[in-house]
């Protein structure tokens, strides 16, 4: 599994109403391809509503194998794609639900607006945005994530595990008496100063 933000290809950034009658605002989302256009993926990119969403691109076949492992003759429900996210957001399901029926790929059922039946329109669909050409922006998605190194962390004074190791690989001895010195929290620090 990839650590950290990936780069994609966006191929169409969109607004998905959604599907609750008292939910405010829309969902933006994204179309994303991986730089060999091999695959296509689905992208929340925001909520206009507020709440939180997972920044991960779900791949188009991860959904799909979602909606496969359904019952053919039971409708599908928004908490059928949870499997496809690595995020726990609770919101993630329900919206990409959502951005699947602004896209004609799955339809509410008329009597039960919160059941969904697959359209089958998949195969269209990845054919029409796999054409999709032109100059594509690229998108970074997923967290930073910090790597310590010696260096950066010995200029921030913080020791990193064998930071301290000589050339040889010895590690220097360490005087168990001196206590080290700990950075003041801010809180305490304050209440400290008001006393």
């Amino acid at each position: 599994m990839a650590t950290g933000p990936q780069t994609y290809l966006l191929l169409r950034e969109a607004h998905a109403a959604k599907l609750g009658p008292r939910s405010v605002g829309a969902i933006v989302f994204q179309v994303l391809t991986d730089p060999e256009r091999q695959a296509l993926f689905l992208r929340i990119a925001g909520n206009e509503g507020g709440g939180y969403v997972s920044d991960e691109a779900v791949s188009v076949q991860a959904i799909r194998q979602c909606i496969s492992e359904q019952p053919a003759d039971e409708p599908l429900r928004a908490a059928s794609f949870k499997p496809a996210f690595i995020g726990k957001s609770n919101n993630n399901s329900g919206f990409m639900t959502a951005i699947l029926v602004h896209e004609g790929l799955l339809s509410r059922d008329a009597e039960k607006t919160h059941l969904m039946t697959d359209t089958g329109r998949w195969d269209a669909w990845c054919t029409e945005h796999m054409a999709i050409g032109g100059e594509l922006t690229s998108v970074r998605v997923g967290k930073e994530v910090h790597t310590p190194t010696v260096e950066n962390e010995a200029a921030e004074g913080n020791p990193v595990a064998g930071a301290d190791q000589a050339a040889d690989g010895e590690v220097p001895a360490v005087d168990d008496d001196v206590e080290p010195e700990k950075p003041a929290r801010g809180r305490r620090k304050a209440r400290a100063d008001q006393a």
